[in-house]
This record gives structure tokens, sequence and C-alpha cells, in this order.
């Protein structure tokens, strides 16, 4: 269900220097202060929002993240640190969905991306940058 699989690929978008690559869904964790990462977090912190979109069950969420992570979705330069900034990808009926970035500046490995969390919004953080492709 997650760790290998593509959810997407990042474009490139230079002016703003983001890089492309991957985006991966991890099983995640979910921390009791309400912080998380993957599909872990986004099912115990969302999932009654999700649940009314029509994603059911824990086995839905990554339809979900591709359902929000499609070509046309907005990008949204959100900030973070430096080392791994964040994006939010904005599909406005169906909601969010932000990634990090895990790569190495350094180039020691490729850079990737993974999904922090995915929920119904509409107005999404940070400056518009691009879109995703095809």
């Amino acid at each position: 269900m997650t760790g290998n699989t593509e959810f997407g690929y990042m474009p490139s978008i230079p002016q703003h220097g983001v890089e492309e690559g991957p985006i991966f869904l991890l099983n995640g964790r979910h921390f009791p202060d309400g912080r998380g990462f993957g599909l872990q977090h986004i099912w115990i912190k969302h999932k009654d929002e999700i649940r009314r979109k029509g994603y059911e069950t824990l086995e839905d969420i990554p339809r979900y993240i591709l359902d929000i992570i499609n070509q046309g979705a907005k990008i949204y330069d959100e900030g973070g640190i430096l080392k791994h900034p964040k994006y939010t990808i904005l599909k406005s009926r169906l909601g969010i969905c932000i990634v990090r970035f895990e790569g190495d500046h350094t180039r020691k490995i490729d850079p990737f991306y993974t999904v922090v969390t995915a929920y119904p919004k509409e107005n999404p953080h940070g400056s518009l940058i691009g879109e995703m492709g095809v």
C-alpha cells in the first residue's frame, strides 16, 4: 500500500528552487500531540473529514491522495526549514496534500518527496509557485 509506490512526480520549478522527484506515501506515524506524517497520521487525525469526501477506509487513503495529486493541481510553497521545505498541492474540491522534500542538495541521493498529510481544505498555505504536470 505504501513505501515504494510513487504517488506522483513533483515537477522542477527552478525559479523557486523546487527540484523534480517522485512523491511517496510512507506508512508514517501519528503522535499524541497531533503531529505526524504519512498514512497513519492522515487516517488517525483526518479520517472523519476524509470520510465525508467518500473515502471510507484506511485503504482508500492512497486513492484520496492520488485524486489530489494529479495534472493541473496547484502547488504552493509552504516554507519550512531550508533542508526540508514543504509544499502544498491543492485540488480544491477534495483538499490539500502537503509534501516534504527529502532529497539531499549535495546529490548523494536523488531528490524525492514524502506525503506529510492530506485533508479536506480549500485554502492552501503559502504562495502559488506552479502546478502538477502531465
